[in-house]
């Protein structure tokens, strides 16, 4: 819980600067950039407790990129490290994408940006089998 609350502190920090209100400590520097830095500097960390099953996220990474989808604003990062990134940000939104109808949308909208039409409808499928309002 510990490693969680600081990592959504830092990650504030990164939203704020996106925002524009943290410019007075924070020099201008890509979010997208500090984001795959942060992913990368992580990427061999395990945190206690959480056992990790096989070709699933990082625990640490799933913090991390579930942080970026909870906050709207951080959408376009996301959008951004689906392009190329240390994480595996795709089989993140896979695994999301039932319980998230943001995963789901930056999913279809990646899966047709790559050509991939059948992947891309069967994720809107998905969405629009979806009983909740989220």
């Amino acid at each position: 819980e510990r490693a969680k609350a600081l990592l959504g502190a830092l990650l504030e920090v990164l939203a704020l600067e996106l925002r524009g209100t943290a410019k007075a400590f924070i020099p201008k520097t890509d979010t997208r950039t500090l984001v795959e830095h942060l992913l990368a500097k992580t990427a061999s960390l395990k945190l206690r407790g959480a056992a990790e099953a096989e070709g699933a996220v990082p625990a640490v990474h799933g913090i991390i990129l579930d942080y970026l989808l909870c906050n709207k604003q951080m959408h376009k990062v996301l959008e951004a490290l689906l392009s190329g990134s240390s994480a595996d940000v795709e089989a993140f939104l896979t695994q999301r994408c039932s319980a998230s109808r943001a995963a789901g949308d930056l999913l279809w909208r990646h899966h047709l940006r790559q050509g991939r039409h059948a992947e891309a409808s069967e994720v809107l499928v998905q969405l629009a089998e979806r009983a909740d309002a989220d």
